[in-house]
């Protein structure tokens, strides 16, 4: 089956409709559209040349940077048991959800029931469980009599359309050409969808299907004349196919309905059907079609309207041949490539670039450049987008990209339109470049597995021999969060340190940050800061008031993808001591008088030990203390004494012991030695001198007092002037 639609009869078509001048401008093109897609396809395309530069060839010994880029690559067309296909595999297509990989392959043994004719086959990958399937069969699972290529995926992976050549798919098909069909995984069917509303059968070959995300709608290219009324071009048109009604409609039409005078082709889908972009040398579909090229449109089908996509951010037409447009699952952004360079002002290569065109805004950017912005050195090719339009895939033959690019090959590279980032994808799992080139790559919704096919086995180390074989890039998410410690003592100061954060995420060389983000669990966030992957306080806890706080923690990869947890950090109880205050009032004893009370006002507090029991409260003279003078407990404030206990309310709260002189007073209490006790107790501490004429020297007094749980208070003083 041809790969593209035929040049022959297109040459043809040119000299019946178009002047000489023309018609040699336009061959000229056609014969650039043959090169490049011998380029799409892999066929014998030289890299020593790129865009007019010329590079040194690489020898199997030259030295290639490594450039530690996180992701692993995989090889896809291999059997359920992991063999390797044994011939060459091509156009891989990913489901929407990255769990699915569709392709076609000349090998023979991936799947049961391949019938070796030596045609390709539909293959689906099941990357999640491993499992590789055969789709180009029948209702019965009888593999397709003929060659089967360009598969498609709904976004699920449940339903795929591909191209067949074969005539046992399906009962009746007996036109003689390629047909599009749709395999339902689930039930097994397969449905031709090349047909007219009525199921008519084409009057000529289909190919290039693709199929919305619900797999409701297929479109694709067909050279039959037949599917609608009144399809009087002679043109390849693009059709649309709804499964659920069954109606069939043409696509490539202007905004007031007239079909393209010239061949329209390689449709693209949003996610819900509704849009469709497609490539047309067509010249009456949008008003002041005159650069005599094929140019990039999107057709709304609720509303009707085309729109030329293929034009710089004033809306000025393209100077040069524009291909390849893809459309976001969201229907806002068109990807294509294009030789002309007039879309951006600073294109200066002389080679195809990969433009987005957003259909909102109408700006045009070109995003084959690297993360400075510089434009690629050679030509870049067959763009795919992300779901939300955010993130490019494409394939190029430019060295200055990325650092490190010295394979001379062609490769993959995905481009983040939000945060301007350039990354090669045709990397082996240690970073290095593949040594061979690398086509046609498809993305995922979410932008982060990007599949390509390769010649080269060391893609995945140990892979396959220099067959074309399919992989899978994938930049998966961090899969877990751990915080080393969760535990923090009360009273610690703000600042301190509570844990590490680390995190597991199967990419290896992931560059990972971590942030508080609100959400489920995250009322405590205010109470915490992250310093790189510190968890610090930003307040002092004390357990008594709250014991147990919860945050909640999300860790990002380079590449945006996110993991939360919520962790809950426990307070721990420290056995806070007692706390003497208001003792610091100087009294005066006069020479002779009765015991004189140090302090009826000093508070002790204590907020957690509910009783002093095995601790002591103690008083001592420190300076110009001498031998007649006394500490002693005074009756008051329900204060007394019986022999050597002191009851405080009638209640033994411990015994006392020495005072005189420089021996200090002593008092060890027990467990009915409360706070309010223990604090009416010092109350009651008084000073005397027995001699009727003690020194004048000022004395001072020390208080201090222990809470029997190892908690001191620290010691207070008092100076007593004689």
């Amino acid at each position: 089956m041809s790969m593209t639609f035929a040049l022959v009869p297109a040459m043809r078509q040119l000299r019946a409709h178009y002047s000489r001048k023309r018609f040699m401008l336009t061959l000229h093109r056609l014969l650039r559209l043959r090169s490049e897609f011998a380029s799409y396809f892999g066929a014998g395309r030289s890299k020593s040349r790129r865009s007019g530069m010329t590079r040194r060839a690489a020898s199997a010994e030259q030295f290639e940077q490594r450039v530690l880029l996180s992701g692993t690559t995989q090889v896809v067309s291999v059997s359920s048991e992991g063999t390797p296909g044994n011939s060459s595999s091509y156009s891989p297509a990913i489901s929407a959800d990255g769990r699915f990989v569709a392709f076609y392959s000349y090998a023979s043994n991936l799947a049961p029931g391949d019938v070796p004719f030596g045609t390709p086959d539909i293959y689906l990958r099941d990357l999640q469980n491993g499992v590789t399937t055969l789709v180009s069969t029948d209702a019965n699972g009888n593999a397709g009599n003929n060659g089967s290529y360009f598969p498609s995926l709904s976004g699920d992976g449940r339903f795929v359309t591909f191209v067949s050549d074969a005539t046992n798919l399906v009962i009746g098909d007996t036109n003689g050409v390629a047909d599009v069909f749709v395999k339902d995984m689930q039930t097994g069917i397969t449905t031709r969808v090349s047909v007219d509303s009525a199921g008519g059968e084409a009057n000529a070959y289909s190919t290039q299907p693709v199929m919305s995300d619900d797999g409701r709608y297929v479109a694709y290219l067909s050279l039959a004349s037949n599917l609608v009324a009144n399809d009087f071009n002679g043109k390849g048109d693009v059709f649309v196919h709804d499964l659920v009604t069954g109606e069939t409609r043409l696509v490539s039409l202007s905004s007031t309905g007239t079909a393209g005078n010239a061949e329209s082709s390689a449709p693209s889908l949003s996610a819900d059907g509704r849009f469709i972009s497609f490539r047309s040398d067509a010249n009456n579909l949008v008003p002041d079609d005159t650069n005599l090229a094929p140019d990039v449109f999107v057709r709304d089908l609720q509303t009707g309207v085309t729109t030329r996509v293929s034009v710089n951010s004033a809306g000025v037409e393209s100077n040069d041949l524009s291909l390849g447009g893809v459309i976001s699952g969201d229907g806002r952004t068109v990807a294509f490539y294009s030789y002309s360079n007039n879309l951006v002002s600073d294109d200066t290569n002389g080679a195809p670039d990969i433009f987005v065109h957003d259909l909102q805004s109408g700006e045009t950017t070109r995003v084959s450049v690297s993360s400075s912005g510089a434009q690629g050195f050679g030509p870049s090719y067959v763009p795919d987008l992300s779901a939300d339009g955010r993130y490019v895939s494409f394939q190029s033959a430019s060295s200055n990209l990325v650092n490190g690019d010295v394979n001379s090959a062609s490769d993959v590279f995905l481009y983040d339109r939000q945060t301007g980032v350039t990354r090669r994808v045709s990397i082996q799992n240690d970073g290095h470049g593949n040594r061979r080139d690398s086509y046609q790559s498809a993305i995922s919704g979410d932008g982060h597995s990007v599949v390509q096919y390769s010649d080269d086995r060391t893609l995945e180390q140990g892979g396959p021999s220099y067959q074309r074989q399919i992989f899978v890039f994938t930049e998966h998410a961090p899969t877990s969060l751990e915080l080393s410690n969760t535990t923090l003592p009360e009273n610690r100061k703000v600042g301190a340190t509570i844990g590490k954060l680390s995190a597991t995420d199967p990419d290896s060389n992931e560059r990972l940050s971590f942030s508080l983000i609100s959400g489920p669990g995250s009322s405590d966030n205010g109470s915490f800061a992250l310093v790189g992957s510190q968890l610090i306080t930003t307040a002092s806890f004390d357990y008594e008031t709250k014991s147990s706080y919860s945050i909640r923690v999300r860790v990002t990869d380079s590449v945006g993808q996110t993991y939360e947890q919520t962790f809950e950090i426990s307070v721990t109880d420290v056995n806070e001591r007692p706390v003497i205050a208001g003792f610091d009032t100087p009294v005066t004893y006069p020479a002779g008088h009765a015991p004189l009370l140090l302090d009826s006002n000093v508070t002790v507090a204590d907020p957690d030990s509910a009783d002093f029991a095995g601790g002591r409260l103690t008083a001592k003279l420190t300076l110009n203390a001498e031998s007649t003078d006394l500490l002693s407990i005074k009756t008051f404030g329900g204060v007394t004494l019986s022999g050597s206990d002191v009851l405080v309310g009638g209640i033994v709260v411990g015994t006392f012991s020495g005072g005189s002189g420089w021996s200090a007073l002593a008092i060890e209490l027990n467990s009915n030695a409360t706070r309010a006790r223990v604090q009416t107790l010092l109350r009651a501490i008084a000073f005397s001198s027995s001699s009727s004429t003690p020194s004048n020297l000022p004395r001072t007094v020390e208080v201090k007092v222990t809470d029997g749980d190892g908690g001191v208070s620290a010691p207070v003083t008092k100076t007593i002037s004689i």
